[in-house]
């Protein structure tokens, strides 16, 4: 997962990002680096997922 992420594609990251934003959510020590990568991502589209799946109810 760690090389989907990393991706130079921007919907390759944000599927990677969006799978672990909505199966890890409530995980602890995920939680920092998603909003760390809702927030840094280098393109707006992937920030958008992640926020998106992470505040889903």
């Amino acid at each position: 997962m760690a090389t989907f992420v990393i991706n130079d594609t921007w919907r390759v990251r944000a599927v990677a990002l969006g799978e672990l934003a909505h199966t890890f959510k409530e995980d602890p020590q995920i939680l920092p680096w998603l909003k760390t990568r809702a927030t840094s991502d280098r393109d707006l589209d992937v920030r958008a997922i992640v926020a998106r799946v992470h505040y889903e109810n």
